[in-house]
């Protein structure tokens, strides 16, 4: 009889401290449970093909405040996914940045993306390269094999219109300008053609 309460009393107890284990795991912060949900699989980034609507997931302003990228005012939104230490030539930024500059006036608007590194590197990226638009953080350590520079073009939907890395610069910008429509042409001042200066100074249709 001694036996058998005394086995029932172990079992209990390594029960008991079985389920406590599990609730400490699972349950309190700091857990493996959250632990894991703060894991970003690199497919939510921009694994999408062409017509699926972006998960507007929050990013960190270097700024250490929470953002969307849909918070930022745009028609059109270029997202250059991108690490410093994966060694984006500075071609390829320079590219960005002049496309930034060319559509910014139609309501493009472009931002970078830092998978996996610090504000101060996200901020040493924009500096080694002379780029002017914001750069957001992921704010979860990101898991799987992500390939980076890659670049998504979003509608005011957000809906994805382009999925791809920077070796397809002139299909990207096409698209760009397709959404963008009227706003993204270059118009002749018309000044310019009545009195015959050239070129004359460019007029831009805008919103």
């Amino acid at each position: 009889m001694f036996k058998r309460l005394l086995s029932v009393a172990v079992l209990g107890a390594l029960g008991g401290g079985l389920a406590y284990g599990l609730y400490i795991l699972f349950f309190l912060p700091g857990g493996v449970r959250a632990y894991f949900a703060k894991r970003t699989d690199f497919k939510q980034l921009y694994v999408y093909n062409v017509g699926e609507r972006f998960v507007d997931i929050e990013f960190l302003g270097l700024d250490g405040k929470m953002i969307h990228l849909s918070e930022y005012p745009h028609k059109v939104e270029l997202v250059d996914f991108f690490t410093r230490s994966s060694g984006q030539s500075s071609a390829e930024a320079s590219r960005l940045e002049n496309i930034s500059e060319k559509f910014q006036h139609a309501g493009l608007q472009v931002v970078g993306v830092d998978v996996n590194e610090t504000a101060e590197m996200a901020r040493g990226y924009l500096q080694d390269h002379h780029l002017t638009f914001p750069a957001v953080l992921v704010a979860n350590k990101v898991e799987g094999g992500f390939s980076v520079p890659f670049y998504l073009v979003l509608d005011d939907g957000g809906v994805v219109r382009f999925s791809g890395s920077g070796g397809q610069p002139h299909e990207m910008e096409n698209v760009i300008t397709g959404l963008l429509g009227d706003g993204a042409a270059k118009k002749e001042n018309p000044l310019a053609v009545l009195f015959g200066f050239g070129s004359g100074v460019p007029a831009y249709t805008r919103d």
